[in-house]
């Protein structure tokens, strides 16, 4: 039976907070999804090099989830690739795009090195990106900050993976999450969302109704401070059952159709 891995490298708030990293995922310790403040310090411990990296996914350009691109860029270049291919960056078109220019400027700056490349592929809300492994799905966040909401599917094992990003309550996020094994998404606001909120987050309320809505396997909680770790937890329960608490340093594997 194939199964598809998840690491999380980072499943904290965009706060500095002892022990924590912001969202940052690996799948298959070869697919990226955003990048915290510096998750490739997190890589050694779940014994994934940088190098191994073939594809980063960027869902939106908010500090806490790409300030480790440049990291990233650098420690990938030094490795081996497997495929000797660059390193593909996707993201949100017109919010990529000037990240990895500057990302790339500053490698370069501090390296005085010419030779590191990479592959930018910029997306739109609704379009899909495709590889031999992977194909990704996307609608937009409602977020101060343009971005993307993930729906990632492992052609190999068949596994369906869908990522929030940060977001207030999305019914975009419903349709494209439709079935899905598993939901990672934000439970920033704790046990749900304050009236009038126009943050653009959610609380675990929010993101259990998104879970039920969508009628997906599992709810995985994420992108939380420690305070509100357990009230987004106890406030998701009340409306899903099948719902957990990400930590840094999970490894999760993901079984295409299981219930359990």
């Amino acid at each position: 039976m194939l199964r598809t891995r998840i690491d999380v490298l980072g499943s904290g708030a965009g706060l500095l907070e002892p022990g924590k990293e912001c969202s940052c995922y690996v799948v298959n310790r070869e697919l990226l999804i955003d990048l915290g403040w510096c998750g490739v310090l997190r890589m050694p411990s779940q014994g994934i090099s940088p190098s191994q990296i073939k594809t980063v996914v960027i869902t939106h350009g908010h500090a806490d989830h790409v300030l480790g691109l440049p990291q990233l860029i650098y420690f990938n270049s030094l490795g081996s690739r497997p495929d000797g291919r660059p390193l593909e960056i996707v993201g949100r078109n017109g919010v990529v795009e000037p990240l990895v220019e500057a990302a790339l400027a500053f490698v370069k700056g501090v390296t005085k090195r010419d030779d590191v490349t990479v592959t930018v592929t910029s997306l739109s809300p609704g379009e899909t990106w495709e590889n031999a492994s992977y194909r990704l799905e996307t609608c937009a966040m409602i977020h101060p900050f343009p971005g993307l909401c993930l729906r990632l599917t492992d052609l190999k094992s068949g596994a369906v993976l869908v990522f929030s990003g940060d977001t207030a309550y999305n019914k975009d996020l419903i349709q494209l999450a439709r079935g899905a094994d598993v939901l990672i998404h934000e439970g920033t606001l704790g046990a749900r969302m304050p009236a009038g909120d126009k943050d653009g987050h959610c609380g675990g309320e929010e993101a259990a109704r998104v879970a039920k809505e969508a009628g997906v396997s599992q709810l995985l909680l994420t992108h939380m401070p420690r305070a509100r770790r357990l009230p987004a937890l106890t406030g998701a329960q009340r409306h899903f059952p099948a719902v957990a608490l990400l930590e840094d340093g999970d490894a999760i594997e993901v079984v295409h159709g299981y219930q359990g």
